[in-house]
Formats: C-alpha cells, structure tokens, sequence
C-alpha cells in the first residue's frame, strides 16, 4: 500500500514543486516523470499481481512464443494475430519473462500521458482518475493485451479531432489486431458530433431498462455470435458484473452536463468527449447481461480523465476551487478504498520479493 500513498504524494506535492520551478515546460517534465513511475510500479511488480492474467495467460503465451514459430503460436490462440507476432518477436531476443511483462506496460501508460500532456488543463486530477477509475489496474496489471489496444485507440481519438477518417480507421483496425474488442471504437467516429443534451441521456435510461428486464434474452443473443471460448464462459459461469462502473460513468457524464455550460457545448473538443463519454457509459449499462460489456465500456470511458478536468477548470475561480478538491478527495478515496482491491494490486510487491 506504500508504494501508491507515494505515489499519490508525488501526483499532487510534485506538480506544485515542478509549477514552481524555473522549468520552462513543467508539465511535459511532470507527465514524464509520472509516466515513468507507473511503468516501473507495473513493470517491476511480481507476477501474481493483478488478477490471473499476467500469471496464467501472459507468461505462458511468452514461454510458448519462445518455443513455437509464429504461425503455430498463431493458430494454437487463433485470435488478435499482431499481438502474437509482437510476442514471438520479443521472444527471440529475451528470455526472461518479466522484461516482456515490463514491455507490455509501456505503451498505454505512455498514451495516457500524451493524452494528459496534451489534453488536460488539470493534469494531477487527470493521473487520479486513471488510477481511481481502474483503467491503470485493469490495464497495466491484468488485461495487457486491450491496454496495448486501447493505446493504439487514444491516437485514433485524435484522428476523431483532427477530422482525419482514414487514419482513425487505421489506428482502430491495428488496434483490433491486438484485441478485436477494439472494433467498437469505430462507432466514436460517427457519433462523436451529436448535440449535448438530454436525450443521450434517455437513451441510456433505455438500454438500462432493457438490460434490466430483458437480461436473459439479451444474453442468449449475444451468445450466438460470441462464440469464441473466453466469451463462451461468461455463459457457462453465468459471470456478469455490478453495475457500479455504469453508475460512477453516470455520475461523471452527469456532472460533466451540468458543467458544460452553454459555451462550453460549443466547443468541438468537449463535444467530441462527451460523446465518446456517452457510449461508453451505454455499454456499460450491459455488465449486468456480460461482464465484456465493462472492458468494451473502458475503450470509450477513460476519455473522461480529461474531460471532467477541463470542465472544473472552466468555473469561476472559487467554485472551482471547492469542486476540484472534492473531487480530489473523493477519487483518492475510492483509488484507495476500492480500486486497489478490485484490481487485485495489493498488496504490493516487486518480482524479487517472492
């Protein structure tokens, strides 16, 4: 537990210790520096932390690319093919399975503070929701290979502002090779434009209601075109997940609205947000039906890291004061008294302590 009070110090004491230098650009220096520290935390951590991933499919797909040639590793998993090369590739010039796991934890960390860096007016906000909301847990800990993916889908977000389609469907078509989930994300482009205003609201009431009464049958149809076997056992198991993630995404998209004052809806960068925002909290309105519906949701849900930032930096001076350090507590809060158990990332321990 001592290695995140750290580096939650470090999140808020060392950006006032940077803006206070004589640095020219402190906060590239401060998105580098945090950046760094999060790789080193998900890089150097012993294998058994995170849930299972890491320690029964990670480093077994590592071991067996070491063995197999590509097109055997290929088709023993038959899915996400570039992710397998990438893995073979790895394994001719590394033996040790734990440079391979430190590996897999650069690129997502990396985007996310490129995101930060570029988008964020309120970066310290900015790296504690990614911590509290669990995408750092999730991502860097368990499911690596869709935070390499998400990774890839942070630079087609960016193709979305820059009104560039063909790049935006590259980055999201090399994403799906990493994890198909990534395919989603198409949606974002073609949706990411629509007027802020209630009725995105009515429509997740909607998929809320349908997905609460008709739980089962959406199920069974889901199922019918899901059938590769690590979808398969969410039917087998009857694995679904609360719907806390979907009620935090409520909160956030709701205060996010009541921000995003007339001006603001204006402004073709919050719009875009917002939006993506929108159909990610949508999604996962559907966890109660599959527990996939939380990872889909993830794609399109952390662009609320910047997002609700930059909201609480465009009130008046004294209400921004008073809304952006209860959000701090309350984020700090949750990172500390429910995320880090989520996540299974406590307590901590580097992989020379075993």
């Amino acid at each position: 537990m001592s290695i995140y009070i750290l580096l939650i110090f470090f999140l808020i004491i060392g950006y006032f210790i940077l803006a206070n230098s004589k640095l020219n650009n402190y906060k590239k220096t401060y998105c580098i520096i945090v950046v760094i520290i999060l790789i080193l935390i998900a890089g150097l951590r012993d294998r058994t932390l995170g849930i299972i991933d890491t320690d029964q499919v990670y480093i077994p797909v590592f071991e067996n690319a070491r063995v197999m040639d590509l097109a055997d590793l290929i088709n023993l998993y038959d899915k996400d093919a570039l992710f397998f090369f990438f893995t073979r590739l790895f394994a001719l010039f590394i033996e040790n399975p734990q440079i391979y796991i430190f590996i897999l934890a650069i690129p997502l960390n990396v985007l996310v503070g490129y995101l930060i860096y570029k988008e964020s007016n309120s970066p310290i906000l900015s790296f504690i929701m990614y911590l509290a909301l669990n995408f750092y847990g999730t991502f860097s800990f368990t499911i690596l290979r869709q935070g390499l993916a998400m990774s890839l889908l942070i630079l087609a977000y960016f193709q979305i502002k820059n009104k560039k389609l063909l790049k935006f469907i590259i980055f999201v078509l090399i994403a799906s090779a990493f994890h198909q989930t990534a395919l989603i994300f198409l949606a974002a482009y073609p949706l990411s434009n629509m007027k802020i205003g209630l009725k995105q609201f009515a429509f997740i009431l909607v998929g809320f209601l349908i997905a609460m009464i008709f739980k089962n049958q959406l199920l069974s149809i889901i199922l019918q075109f899901l059938t590769a076997d690590r979808y398969q056992v969410y039917a087998d198991r009857d694995i679904t997940l609360s719907l806390t993630s979907f009620f935090i995404n409520c909160i956030i998209l709701g205060v996010c609205y009541y921000l995003a004052n007339d001006k603001i809806k204006e402004e073709r960068e919050y719009i875009i947000q917002y939006n993506i925002l929108i159909i990610g909290t949508f999604i996962s309105v559907f966890t109660n039906v599959i527990a996939e519906a939380y990872r889909l949701s993830m794609n399109f849900t952390i662009f609320s890291i910047i997002l609700l930032p930059n909201l609480i930096q465009k009130l008046s001076n004294k209400t921004r004061k008073t809304v952006y350090f209860a959000a701090l507590i309350l984020f700090i809060a949750y990172f500390f008294g429910v995320s880090l158990y989520n996540a299974a990332i406590v307590p901590y321990k580097t992989f020379w302590m075993n």
